[in-house]
């Protein structure tokens, strides 16, 4: 470090030997410069000798002052906090992948519910038991984008049912003596639920119409329409599983416009799933769907069999409605139905309403209250239906993971009370787990 020039001159003799070392070193590196100046520098004035006046002359140096304190650079702002997705979005992830030459997409899809399920029935013992409700996996895409979409879903823990009769037979008897009487016969036809198969169909994209062929669900029931994995309850109402909440192969025109109206028209062959056609008849359907303020859904359908002749028609019509406000959900509906041919046509009907809250966004008590009446004739014939008005009254409570669908478990407790039959209630413990 270089000293002031006065303390140098009258310092100890070693700081007086450093000082002129310094000083010497600051002459010749002077000298130097002075000797090659940088490109565009004016050259300096040559040192004078000491004791002269003019170029050459020496000068004593002037004390070193202290260099200044370099200036306190402004604290940088501070960043802001990284974007949080809102609480009641999943945050955004990949959850498809590209699929083809012309820009589409594959969208894997699963979902697997486990129930354990306790039943007691008047007058009988209480049964328990474990149960895969569904075990549904399939694909959702678009081949050709916003232009040709597709899905399939297939439901592997579904078993084919059955319906058995019996028949009498003749027995066959020795030549020329009479048949000794008939013997029963049982026979078993195969049930709706035949297939794991549940949707299959391709959707061909427009700005006012979306033209889907294949098999789908009819559009009964609002409740049937909505997805399994976001459901209130473990089960549907029992007029929607009595009239609604089926596929069959068709074809359909819908569209949502602007947010405030939508539409969806088909026709259908109205013999079930994965069931061709055998005659000439088929089913109409025609559900509209208005939303005058946001969250709020105000939905009806007519749905009807045409040609039937003397063969089973399905005459259907139905009101509902939704409400969704923050983390309220509100839903109802009606439905009015007649059933069979034309000369012992069987009507009945039924209505639900259901409410949830969604708490701390995880937490969503539930309740629901509905009835069904699959006859309404006064006389109610025997062999056609026993039980009479079915109530229900349902209380739950689903807890979402994470607040979000893709894992979720309930607990729900039904209780079914019949005009002519025993009572009914069940305990419903469910575990969810959907992507």
């Amino acid at each position: 470090m270089l000293l002031p020039y006065h303390l140098c001159e009258k310092g100890p003799t070693v700081l007086r030997l450093r000082c002129s070392t310094a000083f010497a070193v600051l002459a010749w590196a002077s000298a130097l410069h002075a000797a090659d100046p940088l490109p565009g520098e004016p050259a300096p004035v040559p040192a004078q000798a000491p004791g002269t006046s003019g170029p050459g002359t020496v000068q004593a140096f002037p004390p070193i002052e202290a260099l200044p304190e370099p200036a306190a650079q402004p604290e940088a702002a501070p960043l802001p906090p990284p974007l949080e997705p809102p609480k009641d979005e999943k945050p955004s992830a990949p959850d498809r992948v590209s699929a083809g030459k012309n820009g589409g997409f594959f969208q894997p899809l699963a979902l697997i519910q486990i129930w354990g399920v306790a039943t007691h029935v008047d007058d009988q013992k209480t049964t328990t038991t474990f149960r895969l409700r569904r075990a549904e996996l399939g694909a959702r895409g678009e081949i050709l984008p916003k232009l040709l979409a597709y899905r399939v879903v297939f439901d592997l823990a579904k078993t084919p049912t059955f319906t058995s009769s019996t028949t009498q037979v003749p027995v066959p008897a020795a030549a020329g003596e009479p048949s000794p009487g008939t013997v029963p016969v049982p026979s078993y036809t195969l049930g709706a639920d035949r297939s794991v198969l549940q949707d299959a169909f391709m959707t061909y994209l427009s700005d006012y119409a979306d033209v889907t062929i294949g098999q789908f669900k009819q559009p009964i029931s609002l409740q049937a329409l909505q997805p399994n994995a976001k459901l209130l309850f473990p089960e549907r109402s029992k007029v929607t599983r009595e009239y609604g909440d089926r596929r069959d192969i068709g074809i359909r025109v819908e569209k949502k416009i602007a947010d405030v109206f939508y539409y969806n028209a088909g026709l259908f062959n109205g013999q079930g799933q994965s069931v061709q056609d055998a005659d000439r008849a088929k089913d109409l359907a025609l559900r509209l769907e208005a939303y005058p303020i946001p969250g709020l859904t105000i939905g009806g359908l007519a749905y009807g069999t045409v040609a039937a002749g003397n063969g089973v028609a399905r005459n259907r019509l139905e009101a509902d409605l939704r409400l969704e406000l923050a983390d309220l959900i509100v839903q109802g509906e009606y439905i009015h139905a007649w059933t069979g041919p034309k000369s012992r046509r069987l009507e009945g009907h039924g209505a639900y309403g259901e409410a949830a809250y969604l708490i701390a966004k995880q937490f969503q008590p539930a309740v629901r209250i509905g009835f069904l009446d699959t006859n309404t004739d006064d006389l109610r014939p025997a062999s056609i239906s026993e039980s009479g008005v079915q109530q229900q009254y349902e209380l739950g409570l689903n807890y979402l993971v994470n607040g979000f669908y893709d894992g979720k478990l309930t607990a729900a407790f039904a209780y079914y009370s019949q005009e002519h039959g025993p009572d009914t209630s069940e305990l419903t413990l469910q575990a969810q787990a959907t992507f």
